[in-house]
């Protein structure tokens, strides 16, 4: 089984690409053809660096008041990133899988509140 991701690249006039990538199965036996294709869209994406841990959360509060706009823009760029990152990942996995790292997210929610959620 195959889902198609249909990304609009960032040139401008180029169109969009499709990608067919192979949704993981639950005993995970065709994982490295899957890795590969979600790191290559990834890539393309602009993300392997928050997926590698490179680019970590910046703080959400700036140490001088005067850099508070910088400090949050590039926080909730960072954010987004993430949620993004998440959800690339996330549609190529199969009902079970999913369903198993939504009740996960669901329970570190209720563990671990982000400041500002409730």
């Amino acid at each position: 089984m195959f889902i198609t991701c249909h990304i609009k690249m960032s040139n401008p006039g180029s169109g969009s690409d499709h990608y067919n990538i192979p949704l993981l199965d639950k005993n995970g036996s065709n994982y490295d053809n899957w890795k590969f294709r979600v790191f290559a869209l990834l890539k393309i994406k602009g993300l392997m660096e928050i997926v590698r841990g490179i680019e970590k959360c910046p703080p959400e509060k700036a140490t001088d008041p005067k850099d508070q706009v910088a400090v949050t823009i590039t926080f909730d760029k960072w954010h987004a990133q993430n949620d993004q990152t998440f959800v690339e990942i996330v549609i190529t996995l199969k009902k079970e899988l999913s369903r198993k790292i939504r009740q996960f997210e669901l329970l570190s929610r209720k563990l671990l509140p982000r400041k500002g959620s409730a």
